[in-house]
């Protein structure tokens, strides 16, 4: 079950917010909660884009593109994460963060940057990958 998020972050400071944000994922990703994991990432990513940094987000929209696309340190990298795919988070993502005016730079490059990656994902999958037939 959801525990309620505090009633008016003005009497809690944004870091503290933050901190039981991230412990319900802890919880949830503990737990096996897909749906609840879901829901209080979501809910992180939309506080940091209204009390967090560009660095913040940058960690945040990094794993969830891929070492592969980001500029951070690469390491080993799962797609998913308690069975949903990390592109179909990032999309929703997105979608908050495409409203605020101050991160449509950020939202550019991330969305430009995944929708080259479903570009990549369909030319390999029919076959059109690097052009070359291996035996």
């Amino acid at each position: 079950a959801r525990v309620a998020a505090p009633c008016s972050t003005s009497s809690y400071s944004s870091d503290a917010v933050r901190s039981w944000l991230e412990a319900q994922l802890a919880s949830c990703l503990h737990l096996q909660l897909e749906k609840d994991y879901r829901h209080w990432f979501l809910t992180l990513f939309s506080h940091l884009i209204n009390h967090g940094t560009e660095t913040q987000l940058r960690t945040i929209l990094d794993d969830m593109l891929g070492p592969s696309h980001c500029t951070s340190t690469p390491k080993k990298w799962q797609s998913t994460i308690l069975g949903v795919k990390k592109h179909d988070i990032l999309e929703e993502m997105l979608e908050q963060l495409v409203r605020q005016n101050r991160w449509q730079r950020l939202y550019t490059e991330y969305s430009d940057q995944l929708q080259d990656i479903k570009k990549s994902d369909v030319s390999t999958v029919n076959g059109h990958g690097n052009g070359k037939l291996t035996n």
